[in-house]
């Protein structure tokens, strides 16, 4: 939760009203919900209060989610489940571990933010229909995809599905050299029909006959289908 207001990027209104109560037995309604980002790191659901004097996160639902929390003697890690990659690091003050987060206002600069991890890369990137990697960028400095997070995607390796799409079919040799010496040697006989409009003496069938070695051409025009056995 949080009360100040230039945090959230785009709100949105509850469906119904809700609340916050306080330890004095006071509440306050929450405003909306939207998404907080440090570029990196982004929260999906974050409730503005106006008059919330403090921004307080959950470690409950940040746990349930693929987010490990370690907590040490001078610091504290929000790291991936894998424990590859550390989020968020705060130091240790007093009782507290306090975030500091710098918070990505408005419409965000690709060069400063934080390079994609691989499985968040080609997540959104079969999200998105296999879009190209160059052209990812642009929805996410024009905010044009919500839920999409505010990082720099780039490809590091090639995908599969996109290569084979992209492949094209290799055609048949194209024959030069016949292997028909003489005439008579090889026919190629077709027949068409029944035509819609009778042709020479009421005749709906054509029979055509060509010889491969000299293109030589007959044409015989039938009246019955029974004729080309003959």
């Amino acid at each position: 939760m949080t009360g100040q207001k230039d945090f959230p990027r785009d709100l949105k209104l509850p469906p119904i009203a809700r609340y916050v109560s306080y330890g004095n037995n006071s509440n306050s309604q929450i405003q909306g919900y939207n998404i907080l980002t440090n570029g990196n790191f982004s929260i999906s659901i974050v409730a503005y209060v106006a008059d919330l004097k403090h921004n307080l996160i959950s470690v409950a639902q940040l746990t349930d989610l693929i987010i490990e929390i370690w907590q040490k003697k001078k610091h504290s890690y929000i790291m991936t489940k894998d424990r590859k990659e550390c989020l968020i690091k705060s130091n240790h003050n007093k009782n507290m571990y306090p975030l500091d987060i710098n918070i990505v206002i408005g419409k965000p600069q690709l060069c400063l933010l934080s390079k994609a991890i691989p499985d968040v890369r080609w997540l959104w990137h079969r999200r998105l229909a296999h879009l190209n990697f160059n052209y990812m960028n642009d929805p996410v400095s024009g905010e044009m995809v919500r839920g999409l997070l505010l990082v720099k995607f780039e490809n590091d390796d090639l995908c599969a599905t996109c290569e084979c799409g992209k492949k094209l079919k290799k055609g048949h040799p194209v024959t030069i050299e016949k292997s028909i010496s003489k005439p008579l040697e090889l026919l190629h006989i077709d027949l068409y029909g029944p035509s819609t409009v009778e042709i020479l003496d009421h005749k709906k069938y054509i029979r055509v006959i060509m010889d491969d070695f000299t293109s030589f051409t007959l044409v015989f025009f039938l009246r019955l289908k029974l004729e080309n056995s003959l």
